[in-house]
């Protein structure tokens, strides 16, 4: 199955579920791009005390673009379709809060 053939199933589950998928695609970049910051934060701060050649230090600047595409070319679908998920659940609890608030407002109306 291809990148293509794959995105395309996405937005299939995206529909089912009721979630936008662009959102839900930017919030995956948006994650992936702050987890390959975190890791060459902390790859900076372990490599700090060690002696290395300028050249490795040179190319250590690049490593959050580095990270970012090798997590985002490897894993994008996955976390978009986390997105999803974890977007409709967010959905249903909203919509189940709103009913609840309606529901105990009617109340209140009736016997209040």
């Amino acid at each position: 199955m291809d990148f293509k053939n794959r995105f395309i199933q996405i937005k299939k589950k995206a529909r089912e579920k009721n979630v936008d998928f662009s959102i839900c695609l930017l919030n995956s970049i948006s994650l992936t791009y702050l987890v390959s910051v975190k890791l060459s934060f902390w790859v900076w701060q372990n490599i700090d005390g060690m002696s290395l050649s300028p050249m490795i230090y040179n190319l250590l600047s690049y490593l959050p673009f580095l990270l970012w595409s090798v997590i985002t070319v490897v894993s994008i679908d996955k976390i978009t379709l986390g997105m999803i998920y974890f977007s409709s659940f967010i959905q249903k609890l909203v919509l189940k809060g709103i009913r609840s608030e309606e529901h105990t407002s009617e109340l209140q109306s009736r016997f209040g």
